[in-house]
């Protein structure tokens, strides 16, 4: 009872010891603070002792004052600098470097925001680059995006982020002091030294000028010099990474009718010649990686990747412009990233193809000596997506023309000489075009309306051999074989023109996709020639296919394809030719579909080859009927004149002319099915026919006997 009675009091009192420790601490702060084991000292000694301050050193140097509200954290080593109670801010600031003024020499304005020392915006002064809602409102290449927080050109560094987490911010958001002595036109620096004063970070940007007579060449007009500097306070050397945003906010631009959204576009490096001797390096943007919004936005492994490949350049691109980031320097010798990610900047639940995305640059890890600070150095391009400004960089592939780039390439050459030399606007230059196609097509247009009218006067005679031979599908094809190289038909030649048609219309749609100069311009009541015409709203979506706006040039293409089809196409003379037509009106109202939201530029120029068609081929038979008319009297009259003896000893040619491709292709064809099919192939028929020859023969001579 007594050795009960003991435990029951030893545990008391350790428990209220143990209630004490936990509660004096709060009620008599005074006497239980824990005091530091020996006096601190900071990091970084003045050159002269004696002018530092009995109290501690100046504000500038690191702060050692220990961290009294923190009593969990862990004791830091005395003579360690510590993080102060109070963090040293600075006033916001927004700096503008550039002119929205054309006549400038600036081509943009780029307004740096001291909240991370980052690009807030970056928007063209040209005239030519406005808002595709409102073009009297400067395009923003960066900054666009108002749902995000993230800018261009933020940066992270563990060792000072796990600092500002005490006070609720990073190196991203905290306001950099703006250093009043590297501020001047088109220039600007930043620093932030951390708050326990082992580490200062610096960038400088510079804008550089351009001639503004030569917008479309000259690319130092675009590009935006970014400088970055880390500097060790210490005497000791540090090791460190740092994570670079790129760039973020571009624009998307009539999402409902684009073919082309937001990617992100990847320069990897390649070497040519021996790596031991970096003279013989050569630096090219080889491997061209690109990656859509829509695959970053789902996350899949399969389809987004990293690139740890040294690299030429990195950013984003839309469908006329681009944001791309270039590393200076020997990248193989010395390289800054170890590895590039995609990022989503935010997600757009309607469609995930029209989400932001960026990237984020991941540097390797540097050890930084207190006297050799770590420099890097970029060229940041903001502008557009042209040949010849993206060519100097080395980032000519991204700008993409598909399969048929040559064809896209000549059509835009064609149509830049139009309207450049002969002072044409745009939509005028498509027509033109158009011309110059129809015309170089004009041998092939010619030889298929013949073969359409062709076609015409053997209908009664091909419906014969359907009749004839409808019971059997083979001798039906071998007898379509003879008829067809006799009269020398091919019923391929009417759909020549078409497939040579196709490549045009690709290269014509990629050209509208990629050409900047065809943004915004206008024709007739168009306004933009590469999306719709959009000549009113409905007010509402229409059910089913979304459309939300009357389109009417899709309207007027279509109706020019019914038209044709029904003008030159022969009448059915079968329920199978009758199937057909009606599936070809089908064809018509499914067209309808593709058209609506296509560029009005394309369907300028298949207007205009629509309308070509039609006078050509009504040209093509007048001259023809002319010709066959004046033909038959002149024959007539032949017949007339010449003797009948001389008519009967001219030979007539009736033999059937050579078999042409595609009959050779047809008769192999079923020369192999039959094989296959295990029947009578022709050199049996043949060799049987032989036999009963043969035997007809001797049956017959023996009836003589």
């Amino acid at each position: 009872m007594e050795q009960r009675n003991f435990f029951l009091k030893a545990a008391i009192i350790v428990a209220f010891g143990y209630l004490w420790m936990m509660v004096a601490p709060v009620l008599l702060p005074g006497i239980f603070r824990k005091q530091p084991a020996a006096p601190p000292r900071a990091p970084i000694v003045a050159e002269n002792e004696a002018e530092q301050p009995e109290d501690g050193p100046i504000a500038a140097d690191p702060a050692v004052v220990p961290n009294d509200d923190d009593a969990d954290a862990d004791a830091v080593e005395p003579g360690q600098p510590q993080v102060p109670d109070e963090l040293d801010e600075h006033p916001h600031h927004l700096v503008e470097l550039g002119s929205l003024d054309p006549t400038s020499e600036y081509f943009l304005l780029v307004t740096l925001d001291s909240a991370g020392a980052s690009i807030q915006s970056a928007q063209f002064n040209d005239p030519r680059y406005g808002q595709a809602d409102n073009r009297n409102v400067p395009l923003k290449v960066v900054g666009d995006n108002p749902n995000t927080d993230l800018k261009t050109l933020q940066m992270s560094i563990k060792q000072i982020d796990d600092q500002l987490k005490k006070f609720k911010t990073s190196l991203a958001k905290v306001n950099w002091e703006v250093i009043p002595d590297e501020q001047s036109e088109g220039e600007v620096s930043f620093r932030y030294l951390a708050p326990d004063g082992t580490l200062e970070v610096r960038k400088h940007y510079h804008l550089n000028k351009g001639n503004p007579q030569d917008r479309d060449t000259d690319v130092l007009g675009y590009q935006l010099d970014f400088d970055l500097e880390i500097v060790n306070l210490t005497q000791q050397p540090q090791e460190l990474a740092y994570t670079l945003q790129g760039p973020v906010g571009l624009p998307l631009e009539d999402v409902e009718n684009s073919r082309a959204f937001m990617e992100v576009k990847v320069g990897a490096l390649e070497t040519k010649g021996d790596l031991d001797d970096v003279s013989a390096i050569q630096q090219t943007a080889g491997t061209i990686v690109k990656q859509s919004a829509e695959a970053i936005a789902k996350n899949d492994p399969e389809e987004v990747e990293e690139w740890k490949s040294p690299l030429k350049y990195i950013g984003v691109d839309v469908q006329y412009f681009a944001a791309l980031l270039f590393p200076e320097g020997n990248q193989f010798e010395s390289r800054y990233f170890a590895e590039a990610r995609p990022v989503v900047v935010s997600k757009n639940p309607k469609n995930e193809s029209w989400s932001d995305v960026s990237v984020e640059l991941h540097s390797e890890t540097f050890e930084i000596n207190p006297d050799q600070p770590l420099e890097h150095e970029f060229d940041l391009f903001l502008g557009p997506k042209r040949s010849e400004l993206l060519q100097p960089l080395g980032a000519g592939g991204v700008k993409t023309f598909g399969w048929f780039s040559i064809i896209s390439r000549g059509m835009l050459s064609i149509l830049h000489f139009f309207h450049d030399t002969l002072m044409a606007p745009y939509g005028l230059a498509i027509i033109m075009l158009t011309v110059v196609v129809r015309a170089c097509l004009f041998p092939v247009s010619r030889k298929m309306a013949q073969n359409q009218q062709k076609m015409k006067e053997l209908q009664p005679k091909m419906q014969e051999i359907r009749t004839k031979y409808k019971d059997d599908q083979e001798k039906m094809a071998k007898a379509y074989r003879e008829f067809m190289a006799k009269n020398g038909f091919n019923p391929l030649a009417g759909c020549l023109p078409m497939f040579l048609q196709l490549p045009i219309f690709l290269g014509l749609y990629q050209a509208l996709l990629n050409s900047v100069d065809l943004r915004m311009a206008r024709f007739l009541w168009v306004d933009n020639l590469v999306a719709p015409d959009q000549m009113f709203a409905f007010g509402f979506t229409v059910p089913f296919v979304g459309w939300t706006h009357f389109n009417l040039l899709p309207i007027i293409t279509v109706a020019l394809f019914a038209i044709q089809q029904k003008m030159f196409m022969p009448p059915p003379t079968s329920d199978e030719q009758e199937m057909q037509f009606k599936m070809m009106k089908y064809l018509n109202v499914f067209m309808l579909f593709i058209f609506y939201r296509m560029p009005a530029g394309l369907c300028v120029y298949f207007i205009t080859s629509s309308l070509w068609g039609i006078i050509e081929r009504k040209l093509l038979v007048l001259t023809s009927d002319n010709s066959s008319a004046s033909t038959d009297e002149q024959s007539l009259t032949d017949d007339r004149d010449d003797p009948p003896s001389e008519r009967d000893d001219e030979p007539t040619d009736d033999t059937p002319k050579p078999p042409g491709f595609l009959q050779r292709i047809m008769a192999a064809a079923d020369e192999a099915k039959n094989q296959t099919n295990g029947t009578i192939t022709k050199r049996d028929d043949q060799s049987k026919g032989k036999g009963k020859g043969k035997g007809g023969q001797r049956k017959k001579s023996k009836g003589r006997r």
